[in-house]
């Protein structure tokens, strides 16, 4: 697929052809308060995050980029991780090391979602997501070894629970933000104008999932079953597509 076919098929990343540096340096300022809200979440040891949604970002961006510009992005990714990295007060040798984990963890995951899928990725099907699925487990595998030897160098907990938490923490920010992010990307001009009943019911959605979340998780014994949060799931699958269902499980996830 050329890449003219895969700017007609991404509309939403057209304004930014003409701006490439504008792009990039989007990216990086995301990237860069990515990783500055993890640092608030870190781990038993306090050397890798809980939470890294800085490796959805990392994925979405190249998947929203042409394939000449991924050498730029992965630049502006490797540069703006390590200065987040060397702000927080993480040893240079040790940012070196997380941060080449990343960017290999976000350019393999991008190589074989365009690599099945095409340069078009749209998680509005199930075979995206099953793609995604086997990405993140395998690529995230190997890359998780590369960050658990990082932190076991610099660090003194066991090699496989540094993996464990590498594995977990950066599976779900591709699993959770990738797809919010291109799917809200590539429907952004179907927005507009705004339909304001449709608007009404994804406010009383949210303010319903939200409500019920807080409760399934802040009270104890827990009045609302499990299941009925992922029956509730089926409303937003069915009437607001993809988008608001990435929403739904980045709120959930919140």
């Amino acid at each position: 697929m050329s890449e003219h076919s895969f700017d007609r098929e991404h509309p939403s990343v057209s304004s930014f052809e003409k701006h490439p540096y504008l792009w990039a340096i989007s990216v990086g300022w995301a990237y860069f308060f990515a990783h500055q809200l993890s640092f608030f979440f870190p781990d038993a040891e306090r050397i890798l995050m809980a939470i890294w949604p800085a490796s959805g970002i990392g994925l979405a961006a190249l998947l929203l980029s042409p394939r000449r510009r991924w050498p730029g992005i992965l630049i502006t990714l490797f540069i703006a991780g390590n200065i987040a990295n060397l702000i927080s007060g993480r040893p240079f040798a040790g940012s070196i090391g997380f941060m080449t984990a990343n960017v290999l963890e976000s350019y393999g995951c991008a190589w074989l979602l365009t690599r099945f899928l095409g340069a078009a990725v749209s998680f509005s099907r199930i075979r995206d997501i099953m793609t995604l699925l086997f990405a993140m487990a395998v690529v995230n595998s190997c890359t998780a070894s590369i960050g658990a030897v990082t932190a076991h160098v610099i660090g003194d907990a066991p090699f496989w629970q540094f993996w464990k938490t590498w594995w977990i923490a950066d599976g779900l920010g591709i699993l959770l933000i990738t797809p919010f992010i291109v799917s809200w990307a590539q429907h952004w001009r179907n927005r507009f104008p705004i339909k304001w009943p449709r608007l009404l019911e994804q406010v009383l959605f949210l303010s319903i999932w939200s409500a019920l979340t807080w409760i399934s998780f802040n009270i104890v014994p827990c009045p609302i079953p499990p299941y009925l949060l992922a029956a509730l799931l089926a409303w937003p699958m069915f009437r607001f597509g993809t988008t608001g269902t990435t929403i739904a499980l980045v709120v959930l996830t919140g």
